[in-house]
């Protein structure tokens, strides 16, 4: 996403939106497991923007441990279906005639040691 100049951070009180990734593996068949994962995409009040879902049959096993270089690979390909969420000045595409209410309060993990942030902000 950096690559592609989208501002990327850890830090929950400089996010606008979170993008949370669930991977479900299928049974091996005949060597081939099925995969997918969705990337739900969310403002952080928790109204939802939209999910970009992957499908690949793989070689059974081949996700089990590390993924290393298939990391990468999954991740660049999401980073298009995530971008098409998004106009391309950055704000959701409209599903519904209901935009999110960012005035809420989203609750926030506390961090030892990391202040939240002021009131108003």
């Amino acid at each position: 996403m950096r690559q592609k100049d989208l501002t990327v951070t850890e830090d929950p009180r400089q996010a606008g939106y979170e993008v949370v990734g669930q991977v479900t593996v299928g049974p091996p068949v005949n060597g081939r497991q099925q995969a997918r994962i969705v990337w739900k995409v969310s403002t952080v009040t928790g109204d939802e923007v939209g999910k970009a879902i992957q499908e690949n049959a793989v070689i059974a096993g081949s996700l089990d441990g590390e993924w290393g270089r298939v990391a990468e690979l999954v991740s660049v390909a999401a980073v298009n279906g995530i971008e098409g969420l998004f106009d391309k000045e950055g704000a959701p595409k409209r599903r519904t005639a209901v935009e999110p209410d960012f005035s809420r309060t989203p609750q926030l993990r506390q961090t030892p040691g990391r202040a939240p942030p002021p009131p108003g902000s």
